[in-house]
């Protein structure tokens, strides 16, 4: 007998049992599977009204419908889902359909007028109904929602285009990080086709415009454009973010004028050399940590043990926005090499804080072979700012 096919048939027996016993003790793991529930509108623009008309849609505004979860890759409408409900039998309102990046925000935007205006002379507005419903948009897997509304005056309804609401980092905000996204967030939910690079500019003093990416948010409470520099900024640096005219909301109309504001980027902090004398190995709450939650307290640890007689008010200041030198007890315990600086009143919202160490003053117990006190290693500069009232409250309620 040739022994050539007895090995191979020993090797496959001994492979199948193997096998058989690894999906034996295998656990029972279901198969991944994609939810197979409907599509649900969770929120919308005119916003529900728990069955009843909502009045004083804006008759040139999108209507925006926010979903549970992204609308599969290459999913399209292709029907009509909002009529205008003023006759006895509905009438499609002209318009298209945008399924926007992301694909969890849906927008209705009417061609010209198609939202007529509530006329001075009428005595009711014009009503309209909205029905996302699969027969009505070529959606199989979708929840079907329903809505009523009315339009408002022409004169209440002017579209004067995007605008700023707000930016991040504000206006003249310092100490802002290298690798810090730009962002701003607009009144209106803009156009794909105009969230561009050539539409912003974002210029460092005495230098080339940074190259920059962008992305928008059309989540519900957003409308929030993120600009990405593609390389860190420089430290130390003042940089100028313009936003162009280039930029439309979805019914075409532009962002009327450029609006621009200044930051200036954190200074580079120095290295401490080991054995140079003693430096901070940590710091609470951590330097440029900003817009978090009022500390109860700044604790300070150092690489050495500290000369308890140098940690003192005249060796250690803590500015709070315009006030310099706010009131605080320090008490240093040597076994952890901590100081811990705790404020005679709480710290108070959205406030600027530097922590600022008297570097040629503040020693370690050791000394030089010459017998000389060591003095600390920079950094001795530390800042942080506390989150405002009402980010306060919105992380209470979870938002």
């Amino acid at each position: 007998m040739n022994p050539i096919p007895l090995v191979c048939m020993t090797v496959g027996a001994v492979i199948f049992t193997l096998a058989a016993a690894v999906q034996a003790d295998a656990p029972d793991t279901p198969p991944i599977v994609s939810d197979p529930s409907p599509v649900k509108v969770v929120d919308a623009l005119p916003i529900p009204n728990n069955g009843h008309v909502y009045y004083g849609h804006p008759c040139g505004q999108p209507i925006i419908l926010y979903l549970d979860r992204p609308l599969p890759n290459g999913a399209t409408i292709t029907g009509q889902w909002v009529s205008d409900t003023s006759g006895k039998t509905p009438v499609p309102v002209p318009g298209k359909s945008v399924i926007l990046p992301g694909n969890k925000v849906v927008a209705f935007v009417p061609t010209g007028n198609s939202f007529k205006a509530w006329g001075e002379d009428e005595d009711t507005p014009p009503p309209f109904r909205i029905d996302f419903t699969p027969e009505n948009t070529g959606l199989a897997n979708l929840a079907p929602y329903h809505a009523s509304f009315t339009t408002s005056t022409a004169k209440a309804s002017a579209d004067c285009g995007p605008w700023v609401i707000s930016t991040s980092p504000q206006e003249s905000f310092i100490d802002v990080g290298f690798d810090t996204d730009i962002t701003v967030r607009w009144s209106d939910a803009l156009d794909p086709a105009t969230v561009i690079p050539a539409n912003v500019r974002l210029v460092p003093d005495g230098g080339e415009p940074a190259a920059c990416s962008l992305d928008f948010d059309y989540g519900k409470d957003f409308n929030r454009l993120r600009i990405v520099p593609t390389k860190p900024m420089v430290p130390a640096t003042r940089y100028t973010v313009t936003l162009g005219t280039g930029f439309r909301n979805l019914t075409g109309k532009p962002h009327a004028q450029p609006v621009s504001w200044s930051f200036t980027t954190r200074p580079l902090r120095s290295v401490p050399i080991p054995g140079a004398g003693p430096y901070v190995v940590a710091v609470s709450p951590p330097d440029f940590s900003f817009n978090i939650p009022a500390p109860a307290s700044i604790s300070i640890v150092f690489s050495e043990d500290m000369d308890p007689a140098t940690l003192t008010a005249e060796n250690i200041h803590l500015d709070e926005g315009n006030s310099w030198d706010v009131a605080t007890s320090l008490k240093y315990t040597a076994a952890t090499r901590t100081l811990l600086l705790v404020t005679a009143v709480p710290f108070p919202p959205a406030t600027y804080h530097k922590l600022t160490l008297d570097l040629a003053h503040i020693f370690s117990l050791a000394t030089e072979t010459s017998g000389k006190r060591k003095a600390m290693q920079a950094n001795g500069t530390f800042v942080f700012s506390t989150e405002s009232s009402r980010e306060k409250l919105r992380r209470s309620e979870g938002q």
